[in-house]
């Protein structure tokens, strides 16, 4: 009778083993999806926040990089201690012998300036370049002035290839309320008082600045809003806080800014 019993017990034990062991695999069958997925889990949250880091440490670098501005260069060219910017209408008008006038050069005057918002004010190309702004003339009729350098009364002047006129036809109504587009329109009286009209400046450094109307990448963090003649670009809004305007300028070649003042604002 011993013997039929061990070999049941024996019978019994292997086939405890073996379930335990099929539990076994179960449970680590079961177990592995679950460690895979907290392994992928973790492996983002690593990424994540090196990444974050990574971001950080970039974002303060050209933090510290362009935030710091330098004090304004000490020389001749600047104003005195009272100083306050002059604030000049242009008159086409009133040209000086500097004048380039050519009566055989024709401009493209296809639309409204882009730099200024006065009423006589137009974007012309003459030759391979384009000239913003434009000012139509009471005394030289048809031709248009486009000044190159306001401050020594320097400009270009050229006959437009079809009247100024055309324009109007395909004026906006936004533009139509403004009152622009083809003389004779009246030039508002407080356009001196408001920087929108601003399109060219001269620093106290002596350098001129064109207000940028095409493509500009900008030299720091902000956008161009004026391009100068040597190279370098202003940047941001103009500061009219006080009765001496001052302009972030960034010199050509360079990433240092310097809150300049600005001597002459144009209108």
């Amino acid at each position: 009778m011993d013997g039929p019993q061990d070999d049941a017990s024996e019978e019994n034990t292997g086939s405890s083993e073996r379930r335990s062991s099929i539990a076994s695999r179960s449970t680590t069958g079961r177990l592995k999806p679950k460690l895979s997925r907290f392994a992928r889990l973790m492996a983002r949250n690593a990424v994540a926040v090196v990444v974050a880091v990574v971001a950080g440490v970039a974002t303060f670098l050209l933090t510290s990089i362009f935030s710091s501005q330098t004090p304004v260069r000490q020389s001749s060219h600047l104003p005195e201690v009272n100083a306050s910017t002059e604030k000049l209408l242009y008159s086409p008008d009133e040209l000086s012998v500097d004048v380039n006038h050519t009566p055989s050069t024709h401009a493209n005057c296809w639309t409204l300036s882009i730099a200024s918002p006065r009423p006589d004010a137009y974007r012309c190309m003459i030759g391979n370049y384009i000239y913003d702004p434009c000012f139509t003339s009471e005394l030289l009729k048809p031709t248009v002035v486009c000044p190159t350098a306001p401050w020594r009364n320097v400009a270009f002047t050229a006959i437009p290839t079809s009247p100024l006129s055309d324009i109007d036809k395909g004026l906006t109504q936004q533009e139509v309320a403004l009152d622009r587009g083809a003389h004779p329109r009246p030039i508002p009286s407080n356009v001196t008082s408001n920087p929108n009209y601003v399109w060219a400046l001269k620093l106290s450094n002596g350098v001129g600045c064109f207000k940028a109307t095409g493509a500009s990448g900008g030299i720091a963090s902000l956008n161009a809003t004026f391009d100068c003649t040597n190279g370098g670009q202003l940047e941001g809004a103009i500061d009219t806080a006080n009765v001496l305007w001052t302009a972030v300028y960034f010199p050509p070649a360079t990433h240092v800014a310097i809150q300049m003042p600005i001597a002459e604002a144009w209108f």
